[in-house]
């Protein structure tokens, strides 16, 4: 091997980039630069359980939304010659006590879980984010009155306020999107706030101020998207606990009425078929299981694939 580079042959270029790819110190090769999200992405698909789990959530959700087109039985048709039949090729998952396919069931309830779900942790989410960013924004007085307020809302009995609210406005599905969405805005409130106070200070907010940016464009254009990390990983691991509560409300009764299905209820019309048809209870349960797991998983690929300390 020669002392000038332009004399190497290119395995010796290829033992050189390989040697220096282990000590960490190989230079970017040439070409477009990968941006931030590119990285991220790039990291994300490195978390194989993140991976998995967003395959369970397209499947569920993607078997929810073709259901009419997947099973020929309808989800609120009863049949009394096939009350609680076991799991077969006709009825894959059994019947319940109504002679209703399960199979079915399960993905038209799929659509009103995940629905409520995404739908109530987007409001959260909405709620949550403005809150928090005219606190951290703005700090002083507004800050503090803002900060009050979250605590005031986190110090309630959530469950006690979800089912006084239920039992008051109804429980259709738009009502339980609101009452947990509202609910459920704390905790990105605090984290959003955080957020920006560690950036009003920057360097580049400082420039928008020079330059005259108005506070909304500030908080719009320079900040929010910096603190965007946060936000999108509380909401994804909001999404399982707002299934959580609407399963729990529906189990309880005060959530998703029938005919109309949710796994919830039918958890709950399945807690007096346990012993005789165990399948009513064993695949609503599993399918809630699935996707709380599922959510989960992304959500702390995104933390892994979002967190600005990770060293590539």
């Amino acid at each position: 091997m020669s002392g000038q580079p332009g004399s190497w042959s290119a395995s010796e270029h290829r033992s050189r980039h390989r040697l220096l790819a282990s000590s960490g110190l190989a230079a970017p090769s040439p070409g477009r630069p990968i941006g931030l999200w590119g990285l991220a992405w790039r990291r994300f698909r490195r978390h194989r359980m993140a991976l998995v789990g967003m395959v369970i959530l397209l499947v569920l959700a993607s078997a929810s939304l073709l259901a009419t087109w997947i099973s020929p039985y309808s989800p609120i048709k009863t049949s009394l010659v096939e009350m609680l039949d076991r799991p077969s090729p006709i009825h894959p998952m059994g019947t319940d006590e109504l002679g209703r396919d399960l199979l079915t069931r399960i993905l038209h309830g799929g659509r009103v879980s995940l629905a409520v779900g995404f739908l109530a942790v987007a409001l959260a989410v909405s709620i949550g984010s403005t809150v928090g960013a005219i606190a951290g924004f703005y700090g002083g007085w507004v800050d503090n009155l803002l900060m009050r307020l979250v605590d005031f809302m986190i110090a309630l009995p959530s469950i006690f306020v979800l089912i006084l609210l239920a039992t008051i406005y109804g429980t259709n599905p738009v009502t339980l999107v609101l009452v947990i969405g509202g609910l459920r805005w704390m905790g990105t409130a605090r984290q959003v706030r955080g957020a920006f106070l560690s950036l009003r200070e920057r360097e580049f907010v400082e420039a928008a101020r020079c330059l005259g940016a108005p506070p909304s464009r500030i908080i719009l254009r320079h900040l929010l998207p910096n603190a965007i990390g946060p936000i999108i990983v509380a909401s994804t691991l909001g999404i399982s606990g707002a299934i959580l509560t609407e399963s729990s409300l529906s189990y309880l009764g005060l959530g998703i009425q029938p005919p109309m299905a949710s796994w919830g209820n039918m958890l709950r019309n399945a807690q007096d078929q346990m012993v005789r048809a165990p399948w009513t209870a064993v695949f609503p349960g599993l399918m809630i299981f699935l996707t709380v797991m599922a959510v989960n998983s992304i959500g702390d690929g995104l933390r892994d694939a979002l967190d600005p300390r990770k060293v590539e």
